[in-house]
């Protein structure tokens, strides 16, 4: 019995000897070769698709810029400044630091320009935004501006 496996095994190791148990060398080289192009036309692919992206990038920083400059153009316009300063004649006004008004800021504030802004934002709320020395700030009422006279 152990004879008989014995020379099972030997006559399955002359098989897979003589038939190479498996690729032979040309078939390897080949896979090789042939995995060897497709890594390069993978990397011509993201070669080409970092490219693109640089190209995007510059273009969104340009878009961006000029953008900015046409919002800041219209925000100075919309909120002009005539040469005088502000404050507000109620004591009591509330001026916020953010839109939704919830960061209170009090009413000693100075205002740069004239002009208030009225909008109602998509939840209902009616904001009022003035151009101040801190920048735009925010009330839920119509500020009663008055030229300060510091």
């Amino acid at each position: 019995m152990k004879r008989s496996i014995l020379l099972i095994m030997v006559l399955l190791i002359g098989v897979f000897g003589m038939t190479g148990c498996g690729s032979s060398k040309k078939e390897l080289k080949a896979d090789l070769q042939e995995a060897q192009q497709e890594k390069q036309e993978i990397q011509s692919q993201l070669d080409d698709a970092n490219e693109q992206i640089q190209q995007l990038e510059v273009e969104n920083a340009q878009l961006k810029q000029s953008t900015g400059d046409s919002a800041d153009q219209y925000l100075s316009a919309k909120f002009y400044q005539d040469g005088n300063y502000y404050r507000v004649l109620d004591p009591e006004f509330e001026f916020y630091s953010d839109k939704n008004c919830e960061n209170s800021i009090g009413n000693d504030v100075r205002m740069i320009s004239p002009v208030v802004d009225e909008t109602t934002l998509k939840n209902g709320l009616t904001v009022c935004t003035v151009s101040s020395e801190q920048g735009y700030i925010y009330s839920v009422s119509w500020p009663d501006l008055v030229i300060a006279n510091d």
